[in-house]
This record gives C-alpha cells, sequence and structure tokens, in this order.
C-alpha cells in the first residue's frame, strides 16, 4: 500500500519471527512486554531497512525467453507505457488550460484575503473548496503585488489606479463581476492564440498589443498560472493529482505483464543501499511525527556480544552475518523445527514462529539442540539436514495405532508412530493433474494464474499470488495467508473443498483426461468388472 512504514515493520516481522522465532514486530510502539526487545532495537533495524531502497528497474538475471514472445511483451508493454505518456501530456494540457482561464477566480481570493474578509487559513480553506491550486494562489499574490507597484495596464481597473487602462476591460461595479470578465477575457486570449498559432505556426505575438498584453498574463514565461511539473503525483497542488489513482493502477499492470508474460525477460527481486544511510530514530507510541532519542543502526542487544553499530551501508549484509552466526542461539533452532514439522506435521516446538519467552516449550529439547548443531556443523545444509530425519528411525515408522502407546500418549508427543498428514492444496492439484498424464514438470518460468485458467498444467508451486486479494481456490484449501508472515497452515475441512473435487471445470476436465490415457482404457479392458463395481 506504498506506506513505508508499514512495509519496512513487515519486513522486520518476516526477518526476525521467520529466521529467529522472535516477535520483534511487537517493540514498534513499546518494549516488548515479555522478550528482551526494547523499542530501541527495533528501530535500530527499522533504520538497516530504511537505508535500504527497491530499484526502480529490476535487474537482469539468465535469460532463455523466446524472442518471438519478448518482442511481443515488448510490444505491449511499449503500447501501456504510450498510454502512461499520453495520459500525463493530455491531464498536463487540460489542467494548464483551466488555470489560465480560472485567472479571475485566483485574483478574487487574493482580494478577499488582502481586504481582510478572510484570514490565511479561510482563505486557504476557501481555495481548496472551490478546487483552486495553493501554489497558483501564492503566485497570483505575488503576481498581483507586483502589478500594483508597476501599475500594469490590464489591472488599473482592478486596482481603482488612475487612467483607462487596457479598454478591453471594462469597469464593472463589483469584485465578482470583474473577476468574471478577467476569466473571460483570459479565455478569449488563448483562443485568439490557438486560431493565429494554426494560421502562423511560428507567430511570436498577437497582432493587437491589449490582446497581447492580456495574453502574457496567463500564457508568458513568468505567468502566475503554473505549477512546478516536479511536484509528486500525491501532492495535492500536482497538476496530476486527479490522476494519480489511474496512473498507479496502470503502472501497476505494467508490473504485472512483467511478472506474468512468457516473453519478460527475468529480473531479480532485489533491495539496494541509499546513497546515505538513515540514522534512525525511535517514533514514540509507533508516531512517526513523534521523534525520540537516536539510536544506531544494529542488531539486538540481548544477541549479541561487545555489540557495535552497523558500518557498511545501510547494514543488511551485517544484519544477515548476525542472523545466521553459529553463536546465535535461535536461528539454525528455528530452522531445523521448521523443517521437522514439514516432515511430521508438527514441530518439536509448536510455535515454529515464536521461541519467546511465552512460547510452547520443546518437546525434545535435547533432540532440538543436537539437530541445530548438526544443521550448523554440516554447513548449514538444508539436503542433508532432510537426509539426517529421513533416515531416522522415528521418520520410517508406520503410522498405525498401538493400543497400550496410545492410551499413555493420545497425543503422540513421543513419536511412538509416524503422524498421518493431510495433502496440500499444491500436493493435491499436482497429483489430479500427474494422475492425467498433463503434469508439466519443468523447473522454473513464470507464475500462472490457476485460479482463472485452472487447465493450466503447471506444478501449483506456479500459481500466481496477488498477495492482498487470494483467490477464493486458495482460501478454499487453507492455503497460507500471503499477507502477513504466517507461522503455519491451518486445517479446516469445510463443504466448499467436497464441492471443488465434485463439481470443479478442473476436476471434470481432468477426470476426462484421465479416461483418455492409453494405460487407463488397457485397465479398463482386463479388469472390467473391477471397475464396474468401483
Amino acid at each position: 500500500l506504498n506506506r513505508e512504514d508499514d512495509i519496512i515493520d513487515d519486513r522486520i516481522d518476516v526477518v526476525t519471527r521467520g529466521f529467529m522465532g522472535l516477535s520483534v514486530s511487537c517493540a514498534r510502539c513499546h518494549d516488548h512486554k515479555y522478550d528482551p526487545v526494547p523499542t530501541a532495537d527495533y528501530y535500530s533495524l527499522h533504520g538497516v531497512f530504511s537505508s535500504s531502497t527497491e530499484p526502480a528497474e529490476l535487474p537482469l538475471i539468465g535469460g532463455g525467453v523466446d524472442p518471438s514472445e519478448n518482442a511481443a511483451f515488448v510490444k505491449e508493454k511499449k503500447r501501456k507505457e504510450e498510454e502512461i505518456t499520453r495520459l500525463i501530456r493530455d491531464t498536463y494540457s487540460e489542467e494548464r488550460a483551466k488555470l489560465r482561464r480560472r485567472g479571475g477566480e485566483y485574483m478574487l481570493a487574493v482580494h478577499e484575503h488582502e481586504s481582510g474578509k478572510s484570514t490565511r487559513a479561510e482563505a486557504v480553506q476557501m481555495a481548496t473548496k472551490s478546487g483552486l491550486n495553493l501554489i497558483v494562489l501564492i503566485n497570483w499574490k505575488k503576481a498581483m503585488t507586483q502589478w500594483r507597484a508597476e501599475s500594469h495596464p490590464v489591472f488599473l481597473g482592478w486596482f481603482d489606479l488612475k487612467g483607462e487602462g487596457n479598454p478591453l476591460v471594462p469597469r464593472v461595479p463589483t469584485r465578482k463581476g470583474q473577476s468574471e470578465v478577467y476569466s473571460k477575457l483570459f479565455a478569449e486570449a488563448e483562443k485568439r492564440w490557438d486560431v493565429m498559432r494554426k494560421k502562423k505556426p511560428n507567430a511570436k505575438v498577437l497582432p493587437d498589443d491589449n490582446w497581447e498584453a492580456i495574453r502574457q498574463i496567463i500564457m508568458g514565461a513568468d505567468t502566475p498560472a503554473k505549477v512546478p511539473m516536479t511536484l509528486a503525483e500525491s501532492d495535492s497542488n500536482s497538476l496530476l493529482f486527479g490522476i494519480r489513482n489511474r496512473l498507479k493502477n496502470m503502472r501497476s499492470k505494467i508490473g504485472k505483464l512483467e511478472s506474468t508474460h512468457p516473453g519478460a525477460p527475468p529480473r531479480a527481486h532485489v533491495l539496494k543501499d541509499k546513497p546515505r544511510p538513515v540514522e534512525p530514530y525511535i517514533y514514540k507510541r509507533g508516531s512517526s511525527g513523534n521523534r525520540g532519542a537516536q539510536v544506531p543502526r544494529q542488531f539486538l542487544e540481548h544477541f549479541s556480544m561487545n555489540r557495535k553499530p552497523f558500518k557498511k551501508g545501510s547494514g543488511r549484509l551485517e544484519l544477515a552475518r548476525a542472523v545466521a552466526d553459529s553463536k546465535n542461539p535461535l536461528t539454525a533452532r528455528v530452522i531445523v523445527n521448521r523443517v521437522w514439522a514439514h516432515h511430521f506435521g508438527r514441530g518439536l516446538v509448536l510455535t515454529p514462529s515464536d521461541f519467546g519467552l511465552r512460547a510452547n516449550p520443546p518437546s525434545h529439547p535435547r533432540l532440538l539442540d543436537w539437530l541445530a548443531k548438526e544443521f550448523i556443523v554440516k554447513d548449514w545444509s538444508l539436503k542433508k539436514l532432510h537426509q539426517v530425519i529421513m533416515l531416522s528411525s522415528a521418520y520410517q515408522q508406520l503410522s498405525d495405532d498401538r493400543l497400550e502407546y496410545l492410551q499413555i500418549d493420545p497425543e503422540n508427543a513421543l513419536l511412538w508412530k509416524m503422524n498421518r498428514q493431510r495433502l496440500t492444496f499444491e500436493a493435491l492439484r499436482d497429483g489430479v493433474l500427474q494422475s492425467s498424464g498433463q503434469l508439466d514438470i519443468r523447473i522454473g518460468g513464470k507464475p500462472v494464474d490457476i485460479a482463472k485458467h485452472p487447465t493450466e498444467p503447471r506444478r501449483t508451486l506456479y500459481g500466481f499470488i496477488d498477495r492482498q486479494n487470494l483467490p477464493s481456490l486458495f482460501r478454499t484449501f487453507d492455503f497460507a495467508s500471503p499477507d502477513a508472515h504466517c507461522p503455519r497452515r491451518y486445517r479446516n475441512t469445510v463443504p466448499l473443498q467436497a464441492l471443488y473435487l465434485m463439481n470443479s471445470a478442473f476436476i471434470v476436465g481432468q477426470a476426462q483426461k484421465l479416461t483418455q490415457r492409453r494405460d487407463f482404457v488397457d485397465a479398463i479392458e482386463v479388469r472390467p468388472k473391477l471397475f464396474f463395481l468401483f
């Protein structure tokens, strides 16, 4: 949602809970209530991530993109970029024209303020309510002050000065009437200029001096009717403010195109250090507008020996090394516990993302410690960790119940049998595709939207996930929420799961594919009675 502090909070939460089982993000507004994490430590990490930024253009990696598909991607991307450029250009043109034609309204607003009929705050409120641009209003105020001092001929009547002034500007009894006259004259001057440029594209001035004087007010180099193009689209004074959401949506479509189009070159999602690292402050009660003491970028105090501030750029590399330090008591245990839970259905610690003081203690603390030590000794190799676990007698047990053990340990906390495990949605869908002979086992590539295109044969691992709009298909089968750090998947049995397996177009289509397989047909011919009974 482009709220930087929330993005950083999410990153801190994912890193600390994901790798260390420690809820550091709880210290965003106050010292952690249970674990030894003060608010200062949170903002030390906050400074690391706020000193990092995502590059506008992600770096290219790899290759192997089909030339014809790449050409189609380039063409489509260019079309979308041209749409954005055209929209910005047309919007600037239209909004600038409005500013020029509403000059009389700005003159009236300046007069109301200068005559004491409105305070500065009231003038700003009136301008905002009327849809006036505050920067342009300030420009008009400065310009009117200068033109009064110079006795500008176009405004002699407005300033009630002696002299006839510009004969095109009649004297009108009320200020509002005068402002309306000036707005019409500004619009007419612009119209005459447009006609002149069509006849003579190289024309520099209008032939009538009076009309040229009026045109210069709104179209000259120093006209007050202008807004800097450098303003961000989120700035209410920007001429693009009214289309900011539309532009954001259009740009997000380009991002999606780059993520999903088969012809898009692969890119790496990276962070890079800002030229000048941020020196963080504590936000009192979590409010960025209420700064407290300054803190250095550094690791958590409770897990540091002779702690020193990070000095290399943002400090992300130093943070990574501190997290993966063999002396860190948490990281290896957290990873080992997650892998154990993957194989056994639940971890040795039942709260995989919380190893703090309020967490459940490990069921087998010595086993957890031994596995963590083995993991570190074997170069933090996940492959070797899987091997150690899967070759154990505990892993290779049957899942059958044994009455004598069931009575003593009904929850199987002592691992006297192998726990039966429910298939994940990914394994379920891949199994169906494999049974029908359709599973695409290629490794790598772009994600596919399996919610919109259910017959897509790619492994479910490559299903496209919109973090803030998870399809109902995934939610039905307890897919892990991608919106925040998720310690584990929850298991629910609901009617929608059965209905999907009975009625969905995907299952029907794969069943039809299954019946067309040669080995399936041969099996029916050999054992027809058995399949008939089934």
